[in-house]
């Protein structure tokens, strides 16, 4: 795979908001919240829900009022992905990509990878991993550290692993509480503004408002 230096890539962290799937086969798995994006004195906000549930992983994004603005769902097994959709109305976008090769994460899976290695990261221990990064159809390797953890707090930082590639790379700043619950970060989301043609790429706030199992998967 071929980067360019003329143009950052754009990774939407947040599809990236999902975690847990630690329900049995009949339950699934519930976490809702909100984001809030600023521009100078600007903000907007975001509503998002993911649900987990049978090798399923949905995210849905609206807007305040409501409007459902992106949306991405992955299939996985052992660990990897095996199918992965990305819908953004608001831009008429709507890509369908199959896993396999040395692509092992997609979409709202980063956040759960961190989650179950939070202990050789908070023990020193770098990680890397293979991203998809859906809009171009390529991947990406990404690097995962804890640098610094508040008490009760442990905060994950994600960025490209090859330093040439840093720049134009989007990091995050994954926030895991004691329990080892993801509560929050900052960085990119699902949602784009402007156009198909002209993405613009939107970065939040993000925070965890409620998470529990439901008795039925919806996904």
């Amino acid at each position: 795979m071929t980067w360019s230096r003329a143009r950052s890539v754009r990774l939407c962290w947040a599809a990236c908001v999902l975690f847990a799937a630690g329900a049995t086969a009949a339950r699934a798995e519930i976490v809702e919240g909100d984001a809030v994006s600023r521009q100078g004195d600007q903000s907007t906000s975001y509503r998002w829900r993911v649900e987990s549930c049978n090798g399923r992983m949905r995210s849905e994004w609206r807007t305040a009022a409501g409007q459902m603005i992106a949306w991405d769902e992955v299939e996985f097994a052992d660990g990897q992905f095996l199918r992965y959709r990305l819908v953004r109305p608001n831009l008429g976008q709507d890509m369908t990509l199959q896993g396999g090769g040395k692509v092992t994460l997609a979409g709202p899976m980063l956040i759960e990878y961190a989650r179950r290695h939070l202990a050789p990261l908070r023990g020193g221990r770098e990680l890397r991993v293979r991203y998809l990064v859906a809009e171009r159809g390529s991947t990406v390797e990404l690097r995962m550290r804890a640098p610094r953890s508040a008490p009760g707090r442990t905060q994950v930082l994600v960025d490209a692993a090859s330093g040439l590639l840093r720049p134009f790379v989007p990091s995050a700043v994954l926030e895991f509480d004691a329990a080892e619950r993801f509560v929050g970060m900052q960085g990119q989301i699902l949602p784009q503004l402007g156009s198909k043609a002209r993405p613009e790429p939107v970065a939040a706030q993000v925070r965890v408002l409620s998470q529990g199992l439901t008795s039925a998967c919806h996904i």
